[in-house]
């Protein structure tokens, strides 16, 4: 069990989120990897399909972000461990909240060559909950790296207040600019006068998670590295 800290708790609300090592055992990052990466090819082993499909496999181009979930209803053990793990007790204690509950899971695979991800805040998403509140856990699967497509918060962001949310955010790559940077454009228009805006990319070893605030901005660059993909969960509650 991953045990938290009072400074812990300081810091995910001061910066909007949390990085903590070894959140996921070596073992279970390859029974993840393994399970994960049967269910985007569309082996299930149980009767549900996931709801929402961004690839499907002889359908999209390999260079697409595969992006998939609910998959606990689609896997046994993938739903094992979404159910059983340290999630909720660890969101419960930095949203300070006596529980919560899950509303989600997604798997994560941007390969070689994958797009960005625009800059948003889940909340934004989820106004059936009111008041809205979310919070996040995003699980690397493998060693990610800034120029790999990984995930990037912006720090302190998420007392900059609810705004409206982005309408595309898998940009296509007629939107993409030379200098990569076209997918935190949205975010920026809302930076509070005189913020110096600190855009964290999450470099991080397999088994590593990162808890954040449903109103933190965050996004995922392109993926130029040669010869990396990179896999990771995402774990969502309310």
């Amino acid at each position: 069990m991953t045990a938290l800290s009072a400074a812990d708790i300081a810091k995910y609300r001061e910066d909007g989120f949390l990085v903590i090592e070894n959140f996921v055992s070596s073992a279970e990052v390859e029974l993840l990897r393994d399970r994960l990466e049967r269910v985007i090819n569309g082996d299930f082993n149980r009767i549900c399909e996931p709801d929402d499909y961004h690839w499907k496999k002889g359908r999209d181009a390999d260079n697409v972000t595969r992006f998939m979930g609910p998959v606990w209803r689609c896997d046994s053990v993938l739903g094992r461990f979404t159910f059983t793990s340290d999630h909720a007790r660890v969101v419960a204690e930095l949203e300070g909240e006596p529980s919560i509950r899950l509303y989600n899971d997604y798997v994560w695979y941007k390969p070689e060559g994958g797009k960005p991800i625009e800059m948003h805040q889940d909340a934004a998403y989820n106004t059936w909950v009111q008041p809205p509140r979310v919070a996040a856990c995003w699980i690397a699967l493998d060693e990610t790296h800034a120029d790999a497509g990984t995930l990037f918060y912006v720090k302190g962001s998420h007392r900059w207040g609810a705004q409206p949310p982005e309408a595309e955010l898998f940009l296509p790559p007629s939107a993409v600019g030379s200098d990569d940077t076209s997918w935190t454009a949205y975010m920026r228009q809302f930076a509070p006068k005189g913020t110096e805006v600190e855009v964290v990319p999450l470099e991080l070893k397999a088994g590593t998670a990162a808890f954040h605030s449903g109103w933190t901005w965050h996004g995922s660059g392109p993926n130029t590295r040669s010869g990396t993909g990179c896999w990771a969960q995402c774990w969502r509650c309310c």
